[in-house]
């Protein structure tokens, strides 16, 4: 009867312990989190698009959005419609650029960061509006002049960080993960 309890009270040790290490690692992701929205030094790595009135896809290559304090540069694909076909240019097929002149706008709302960026020097008129959870789980939106918007889903997580890997995760030195 005494070893029974004994099991007991070390199984409920194991799950406390457990849940704790859990809530741990999720704290010091949400503190990564905001340190690379505050410093401006993130990428948002997008895993799925959605066009607008299409459905779903999966992305099966590595598209994201890197913000750096200096600069913003975008590799996303584009499925949807042109309103106004100016010019053909075949370099011209996805949402590709990089911008060293943009506004940046942070605000937090119900435990979410929407991020807002304007680049000044990308082409046409873009604004991407970045949501995201403490956790790092995100949704950017793309608003392209004469071009319907898509939304993609994904991940955000801090550059040159140790304390993240490319998919997100806490874990230690794992620096110059970068493209």
């Amino acid at each position: 009867m005494k070893a029974l309890r004994y099991m007991g009270v070390l199984v409920a040790c194991i799950i406390l312990s457990n849940q704790l290490c859990a809530q741990s690692n999720k704290s010091s992701k949400e503190a990564a989190i905001k340190k690379a929205i505050e410093s401006r030094n993130y990428r948002f790595v997008a895993q799925y698009v959605q066009p607008l009135g299409g459905g779903q896809r999966y992305l099966n290559y590595d598209y994201d959005v890197r913000i750096r304090p200096d600069s913003v540069i975008a590799y996303l694909p584009y499925f949807g419609t042109v309103q106004f076909a100016p010019p053909y240019n075949p370099t011209d097929d996805g949402v590709k650029f990089t911008s060293t002149k943009y506004d940046y706008q942070v605000t937090v709302k119900k435990k979410n960061y929407i991020i807002t960026v304007n680049p000044k020097d990308a082409g046409y008129n873009r604004k991407l509006i970045l949501t995201t959870s403490t956790t790092g789980y995100a949704s950017l939106q793309v608003i392209i002049t004469n071009r319907t918007p898509v939304f993609f889903t994904g991940y955000v997580t801090g550059i040159n960080d140790d304390t993240n890997d490319d998919k997100g995760n806490v874990t230690a030195n794992n620096a110059g993960k970068s493209r």
